[in-house]
């Protein structure tokens, strides 16, 4: 697959999980992305099964009605393979909203028969490996071209095509060898969704109903972040409070600096995360406006492009290099023709001297360039004002005659006036 942020970054092949439900081989929850084979892929794909299936699909610019894919429960038993689930993160999770796992023993491919005959189902449904960069059940040769070159679809269009593929297969697939007596008698067709929702209507399992905020605490994604002057920083991204009551928090970290806290946040979308408050319910953040090249984006993505962008090609090393290059030449010889201008010019013998008109040079230089500025034509000379000299600078400048020169400057100061 290639990145979304740009056609020309490949990023290897997706990860897939699907969750499927034994009675009626109706697949309740889907994750597509690049993390794992892992128990973290595994938890996305648990929380999608346990999710409203339309807010899922717009998000990905699917429109579908609540009946067309209708599973958001949470199950009484899971049967998941040792490797993504055997740990206690796993264990610990699913025993707190109330499932009981069953983990499937090795050496016992037979257990998973149906999990893995959905996934060359949707093979064939989404034509995945004919697409390009896809990868045929062959040996590459020698000489043969890398598959990953031909990488065509990012993560966006990919999970939409396994998106209408696994509504495809609820809906379409027919397996008559699963109907039971009762089903045949009530003339079902013998697809997912008719089982799925023939077993709700006659009761096959018992509700396992569980608090949402319980549920996102359980299967959401949790890490760090902090809390600074302009809002929550995580991973790279700053957010801002829904409900806009945590500007006092802000000031707080503002005055005090940055404080560390928790966040939940579903890796799919980044866009929004979530805080627990003093309360112990969740307060949602979302993306601040000036994020806006995070919107819509995984945080894969993100943390990919971030990457990317951080490492310069060595063409445009080179580039900056040989800028550098010219720019320190250009100022060293800069400051020589000044040096050398300076050393030929003639200016007053003491310090004092050339420091007595600096505001005043400084005012007629000022006039000059605005003068520049707005297109006129500069004067053939310009002077700057008369400085107005104290009794010590003019005793300095002009040794024992200083009496005298303010004696003649106060005579023409006063013909002036009159």
């Amino acid at each position: 697959m290639v990145s979304r942020y740009n056609a020309s970054w490949i990023i290897g092949r997706p990860v897939v999980y699907v969750v499927l439900d034994v009675f009626s081989r109706m697949i309740v929850g889907l994750y597509v992305g690049l993390e794992g084979p892992s128990w973290e892929g595994a938890r996305q794909a648990l929380l999608n099964a346990f999710s409203d299936k339309t807010t899922f699909c717009a998000s990905h610019g699917i429109s579908i009605e609540p009946d067309d894919w209708p599973c958001a429960h949470l199950p009484q038993e899971l049967c998941a393979d040792r490797g993504e689930m055997l740990g206690l993160a796993a264990e610990s999770i699913v025993s707190g909203l109330g499932i009981t796992l069953a983990i499937a023993p090795p050496y016992r491919p037979d257990w998973k028969a149906v999990v893995e005959s959905r996934f060359r189902l949707l093979n064939q449904l989404s034509q995945i490996h004919w697409t390009p960069g896809g990868v045929a059940e062959r040996v590459k040769e020698r000489g043969d071209r890398d598959y990953r070159l031909d990488a065509t679809l990012d993560l966006g269009e990919f999970t939409q095509i396994m998106i209408k593929s696994v509504i495809h297969h609820n809906h379409h697939r027919e397996q008559p060898d699963l109907l039971n007596q009762d089903m045949i008698r009530s003339g079902i067709a013998p697809t997912p969704l008719a089982m799925w929702n023939w077993g709700i209507d006659h009761g096959f399992g018992t509700p396992n109903e569980q608090v949402r905020e319980l549920v996102y605490l359980h299967l959401m994604a949790r890490s760090s972040g902090t809390m600074q002057a302009g809002g929550l920083y995580f991973e790279g991204m700053y957010y801002v409070c829904v409900d806009g009551n945590e500007e006092a928090r802000y000031s707080r970290a503002r005055a005090k600096g940055r404080e560390k806290v928790d966040v939940w946040y579903h890796p799919t979308d980044p866009g929004t995360v979530w805080l627990r408050a003093v309360d112990k319910s969740l307060k949602r953040y979302v993306l601040r406006n000036t994020e806006e090249r995070y919107f819509g984006r995984r945080l894969e993505e993100i943390q990919d492009m971030l990457v990317l962008t951080k490492n310069t090609p060595p063409e445009r090393k080179y580039s900056a290099m040989a800028s550098k290059v010219r720019l320190d030449a250009h100022i060293q010889a800069t400051v020589a023709d000044a040096t050398a201008s300076k050393r030929d010019g003639d200016f007053p013998s003491t310090k004092a001297a050339r420091l007595a008109g600096i505001r005043q040079n400084r005012t007629a230089e000022r006039n000059a360039e605005r003068l520049r500025a707005a297109g006129k034509e500069l004067p053939h000379e310009i002077t700057p004002a008369p400085t107005p000299t104290s009794t010590k600078q003019t005793a300095e400048i002009f040794g024992e005659r200083s009496g005298e020169v303010i004696s003649i400057l106060s005579r023409l100061s006063r013909n002036d006036n009159e």
